[in-house]
């Protein structure tokens, strides 16, 4: 068990495990390599570097000095967290690993699938939570819209709710060595019904009736974490206090997934004031 999980590799979450490593702590740091920061070339408006640097050799950086105050860094697929009798566990694809207290740093969220009728249907059909919403559909076909681990996991979530379940790839392959639901690769057209959503029309002009339709699109964004646990959130952004703890005690988020003003220093600073509090609830957890 570790005192800490962060999830996300960008600048928030590794400023966090900085701290925490720092305080003596264990911490780990889970995440993709898929930080927007990646792909900034020349970051010319960060306090303490003369000549410019890049957004991956900041991170490099990071990592490296993390990595020196005992901070173990993990690339990896994070596809669900959940409560546990004794604190939080992250599921990833290769492991699920329990921690006292949670940074939720995952990042800006995804864009949305891009599909016409898509807006239309949102809570009258189209979910962006098994978890909340998989309840509603007992019995029902449900699609899940995504072609990697995440939509695997999803899909698995809603075995409980029904065992009619396609995974829709909408053109793209199935990124996961194997799965045993029904995959259908066809770019979806539209999506169709009167009041509900009722069902799926393919490219091709080939339909199906299809009742409720799960987005989970590569990874699961901030939100996507935070609907599942009951963390409030307020456009697409988790709610948190001061110390940038949610209103579940022990789960705390930072950075892009926050805030709308997406600058690495205000993410190291909210990183900063949400390990500090994070550090204090684990030693007295």
């Amino acid at each position: 068990m570790y005192d800490a999980i962060v999830v996300g590799k960008g600048p928030a979450g590794l400023q966090a495990a900085i701290y925490i490593a720092r305080a003596g702590l264990s911490v780990i740091v889970i995440g993709e390599n898929d930080s927007a920061l990646l792909k900034a070339i020349h970051v010319d408006n960060y306090f303490g570097f003369e000549d410019t640097i890049s957004g991956r050799e900041l991170l490099e950086q990071g990592e490296r000095q993390a990595k020196r105050f005992g901070a173990k860094i993990l690339t990896a697929h994070v596809l669900n967290i959940s409560y546990a009798d004794n604190g939080f566990d992250v599921k990833t694809n290769v492991d699920t690993y329990n921690a006292k207290t949670i940074l939720i740093a995952t990042g800006k969220p995804l864009p949305p699938a891009i599909i016409p009728g898509i807006k239309k249907f949102e809570g009258k059909g189209v979910s962006y939570c098994t978890t909340c919403d998989g309840f509603f559909f007992r019995g029902k076909a449900v699609g899940i819209l995504g072609n990697k681990d995440y939509a695997i996991s999803e899909a698995e979530e809603m075995e409980k709710f029904t065992p009619n379940i396609t995974i829709y790839t909408n053109g793209r392959e199935l990124e996961v060595e194997k799965s045993k639901y029904r995959v259908i690769t066809k770019k979806i057209k539209a999506l169709q019904g009167e009041n509900v959503l009722e069902k799926v029309v393919f490219e091709d002009d080939t339909e199906e009736d299809l009742q409720g339709l799960f987005i989970a699109l590569d990874r699961p964004a901030g939100a996507e974490f935070a609907r599942k646990l009951g963390i409030e959130i307020e456009n697409d952004r988790i709610k948190t206090d001061e110390d940038f703890q949610t209103n579940i005690p022990g789960i705390f988020a930072a950075g892009d997934c926050v805030s709308d003003f997406k600058q690495i220093s205000v993410a190291v600073g909210q990183a900063t004031l949400a390990a500090r509090g994070m550090i204090k609830y684990a030693k007295n957890a």
